[in-house]
């Protein structure tokens, strides 16, 4: 009888656990049609199969799972520029929030956790409940924070960086590499996103193939990189260098750094 007695406990306790399970498929069948209403369906080439409810480990000292949604989209949400890319992933995640059921969990709870859009090239994501507190976009394993990218953005359009970069891409910008530390971060990735178009469209001119390795977010560093090491070559080679354009520097550097690859 002793063994008996010490089995229904041990089998009850399993039945409880494997019952606390999130339903990902119930979870699925609820929240793909919010999905669909917002901005990020345009990107998505077909939601039943691209959206994926993940359930991340629940930790021991409670008894909530986050449910985390994966969004495979096209790669045509990397060009938006990262304040459009936060408005859209925002708008979902308010939405989803508002809008959607917490998925089943038996006896468990259950919360929403993070939504990611993965393009390959990039990962995007955003907690769906943080509207309360912030709204704060993580791209690969950088943080991007709506007041700084609208600040970012008003010093874009108030400065005169535009006044350096043409119209069309075959102009190349003019902006001198001694110019650089006086840009604000919105402006120097305004400046890298010309040069990058630049640079495309003189290696097309060359028929030659250019593909784009890097992240604008990498090209900022190869330029901030770039910066330092000309500050430590001697006097006339500094003079020289400075004097040279970003976009020109880009050009060189992201081949030798292979961030720009001409031979794929």
């Amino acid at each position: 009888m002793k063994k008996t007695y010490m089995l229904i406990p041990a089998l009850t306790l399993v039945i409880s656990l494997t019952g606390c399970k999130p339903n990902l498929d119930s979870a699925k069948q609820d929240v793909d049609h919010y999905i669909k209403d917002t901005g990020l369906s345009a990107y998505i080439n077909n939601i039943d199969r691209d959206v994926i409810y993940l359930a991340e480990d629940k930790p021991d000292d409670t008894d909530s799972y986050n449910i985390d949604i994966s969004v495979d989209a096209s790669a045509m949400f990397d060009d938006l520029d990262r304040l459009e890319q936060l408005n859209y992933l925002s708008a979902a995640t308010e939405y989803i929030s508002e809008s959607a059921m917490y998925p089943e969990c038996g006896q468990a709870k259950c919360h929403f956790g993070d939504l990611t859009v993965d393009t390959k090239k990039n990962m995007y994501s955003m907690a769906i409940e943080s509207h309360e507190f912030d709204e704060t976009m993580v791209v690969n394993n950088d943080v991007y924070e709506r007041e700084d990218l609208e600040s970012e953005k008003a010093e874009v359009e108030a400065g005169n960086i535009d006044d350096d970069i043409a119209d069309d891409d075959s102009t190349e910008p003019t902006v001198i590499m001694a110019d650089w530390p006086k840009l604000s971060p919105g402006e120097k990735m305004e400046l890298i996103k010309a040069c990058i178009r630049y640079e495309i469209h003189e290696q097309s001119s060359k028929n030659t193939p250019v593909k784009i390795i890097g992240t604008e977010e990498d090209f900022v560093k190869l330029i901030d990189d770039r910066y330092a090491e000309i500050e430590g070559l001697s006097q006339s080679e500094q003079l020289r260098m400075f004097d040279s354009t970003v976009a020109g520097q880009l050009g060189v550097m992201g081949h030798t750094k292979h961030l720009i690859d001409f031979d794929f």
